[in-house]
């Protein structure tokens, strides 16, 4: 495992461990102990030597991985000596450039800047604004001209920047350097954490962008520092790792007691913390720009460069879309009427009549530019259209008056068919259609390109013709019956109870409960309605009987025919009519009570179902009873005869007996 001492007994021993000529053929610096000279950091360290010319060099090799690629660092030295920028030193890889402990092992070299790191700089000149102050230029003229050719040093902080006696900047430590031609590499360098966006430890890929944050607050420290200098003591910068801001403070940096302190300094630093505020609402290096851009956005005045109507017109009409478009410079958010809108044009729709004002404004936040126009809005053209009638009929040479009345129109026309003529705004014409017309009312408006229109149809039209019939005329409760109908001219029609129907069909439906039917046409010239109706034709029905009451001085004992029936429906409408003959007879309670039930059942329901009448009744003739009239018995006979359903043997018979 590679340890700085073995290193260090390799380069003691330069003449057979140092590989790379150029550093074995120079002169290694010692200390007053005879000791090398060397500068340890991170995973690297540095041996300063000076070859016979005079030239300073740093002799680098690794104690650590950084997963060393000799095609990778091939590219940096190349895009390095190409870039050809003062503050980039002379740079080469070495693939094989030191032994230790018998294994070869690659190196780098680098011209050697005498000079202090930026921190010690800014610490030993704190009270000289001047100087801090042009160190921060010269900064971000650096960072502008690394941003022009899309390079990126990977790990800026305070120890690989120097300052040398000329106050010149130089880039030193180019392992996590980037380069277009390393696009899409690993980004496995990332820096000292206080210096580093919160998501560059998540960074999955190396880019240009990867030093926007560190340039930033490196920046604003030094801004910083020149205005107020006990920050550097208040935050102990001299022995610490850092300038002004470290990672806790980028966790919530409002809460911070550095943000406080530079809130109080100029509008300057406060734009630039403002900045910073924003670099940590983003989630990736991705999303960053950088901080001279946001700057310069911010301070440079924004510039409205055209306005203008996109219809070009001096007058629009009310309620009509107008379109705006415009054209800014160096403008972070665009109003339009105090209106916060995207993109570079805008549809408004007036709403006022008479002259508007439209305001466009451009803001970056810090200043902005206005511009107004003017624009007359007009009443748009109203039509009252009307015609005496909208229905005719068909060869009838009916007239119709077609009449109208505008209003804040330039011009009407009246168009019909195929011909169009210019009208007066108010007017109306009388018409002879022989078919079905639209007439119809253009106005333009005083805008002179706003057109309104009204139209009215004129229908000529047949009036409907009806056939609507049934079959039969006359019918039972209960029977069939057809509904049938013929219509002409007609756009629907509906029969009552059972929806529309076809212009021709018929229906068969049963004549229970209605006796009109009624159908409904609707045609051009409104709703016509039909109805039929069904002749009931009534059931026979038996309004009275009457029996005279039999007196007897004897005893009369019926044996009753033993049958099923349900004398009920007799008795309830029979009764009260025999209750008062069958009453005055002069018989036991007994015998009258058996011969009135008697009597009740047969009338009724029973006829069809005695076998022989004559068995009943042709004994009480036998036996004697004149005063039961004749005509009951030919009464029931006369059912008997009409009906001829089955019917049920008489059990017993009748007798009777003195």
């Amino acid at each position: 495992m590679l340890t700085i001492p073995n290193i260090i007994t390799s380069v003691e021993n330069k003449n057979s461990l140092v590989l790379d000529e150029h550093a074995k053929n120079g002169i290694f610096a010692r200390n007053e102990k005879g000791q090398l000279k060397k500068h340890s950091g991170g995973f690297s360290v540095v041996f300063p030597y000076e070859t016979t010319e005079g030239e300073k060099w740093a002799f680098r090799c690794w104690h650590g991985n950084v997963g060393i690629s000799r095609k990778r660092y091939q590219t940096i030295s190349e895009a390095i000596k190409n870039a050809n920028l003062s503050f980039l030193c002379q740079f080469q890889y070495i693939d094989k450039g030191i032994c230790v402990d018998g294994i070869i092992y690659p190196t780098t070299r680098m011209r050697w800047i005498d000079g202090l790191t930026i921190k010690n700089y800014i610490c030993q000149n704190k009270e000289s604004k001047d100087l801090l102050v042009g160190l921060a230029n010269n900064f971000l003229e650096m960072c502008k001209t690394m941003h022009s050719k899309s390079l990126a040093h990977g790990d800026l902080q305070h120890g690989n920047i120097l300052v040398d006696k000329n106050h010149k900047l130089f880039l030193v430590d180019y392992d996590s350097f980037y380069c277009p031609e390393l696009k899409g590499e690993a980004d496995t360098v990332t820096g000292l954490v206080d210096y580093q966006h919160p998501s560059r430890s998540k960074n999955k890929y190396t880019s240009e962008k990867i030093d926007y944050f560190s340039e930033l607050i490196i920046y604003l420290s030094i801004l910083a520092i020149a205005e107020n200098p006990t920050l550097v003591d208040k935050y102990k910068v001299e022995n610490a790792d850092r300038l002004l801001f470290c990672k806790e403070d980028y966790t919530d940096l409002k809460a911070s007691a550095i943000y406080k302190d530079i809130s109080a300094l100029s509008s300057k630093c406060k734009l630039l913390l403002d900045i910073l505020e924003e670099y940590l609402n983003k989630t990736t290096l991705d999303e960053l720009e950088p901080f001279d851009v946001l700057y310069a956005k911010r301070t440079t005045k924004p510039q409205i460069v055209s306005f203008e109507c996109a219809s070009k017109k001096a007058k629009v009409c009310v309620g009509q879309k107008i379109l705006f478009k415009w054209e800014t410079k160096d403008a972070t958010q665009v109003f339009f009427n105090d209106k916060l809108v995207s993109g570079n044009f805008f549809e408004w729709t007036e709403k006022n009549v008479g002259i508007n004002k439209y305001v466009l404004k451009a803001s970056n936040g810090f200043a902005e530019d206005t511009r107004v126009l003017t624009l007359e809005a007009v009443r748009p053209a109203s039509i009252s259209l009307r015609t005496s009638s909208k229905v005719i009929h068909s060869n009838s040479k009916e007239n119709v008056v077609i009449s109208w009345d505008v209003k804040d129109a330039q011009k009407v026309f009246l168009d019909y068919g195929y011909i169009s003529e210019e009208v007066s705004a108010q007017g109306k014409e009388t018409f002879t259609p022989n078919e079905t017309t639209t007439y119809t009312i253009l106005a333009i408006g005083h805008d002179t390109t706003t057109t309104s229109t009204k139209s009215i149809e004129v229908v000529v039209a047949e009036e409907a013709q009806i056939m609507f019939d049934v079959n039969p005329k006359y019918a039972f409760r209960g029977t069939p019956v057809v509904l049938s109908w013929s219509v002409r001219h007609a756009k629907k029609v509906v029969l009552e109870g059972h929806g529309e129907q076809e212009f021709t069909g018929e229906k068969d439906i049963c004549f229970d409960k209605d006796r009109a039917f009624t159908l409904t046409i609707r045609d051009a010239f409104g709703e016509k309605k039909k109805t039929v109706e069904i002749t009931e034709i009534p059931l026979p029905q038996i309004k009275c009987i009457s029996i005279p009451t039999p007196v007897y001085n004897i005893n009369i004992k019926i044996k009753m025919p033993h049958v099923y029936i349900d004398a009920q429906r007799f008795k309830n409408k029979i009764q009260p009519k025999l209750s008062n003959s069958i009453s005055n007879a002069k018989l036991s309670n007994n015998l009258l009570d058996r011969f009135r039930e008697q009597l009740y059942k047969h009338v009724y329901d029973s006829l069809p179902q005695i076998k022989n009448l004559e068995n009943v009744f042709g004994n009480v003739n036998h036996y004697q009873v004149p005063s039961l009239r004749l005509e009951f018995i030919d009464l029931f006979k006369h059912y008997y005869k009409k009906i001829n359903s089955a019917r049920k043997q008489v059990r017993k018979s009748v007798k009777v007996t003195k």
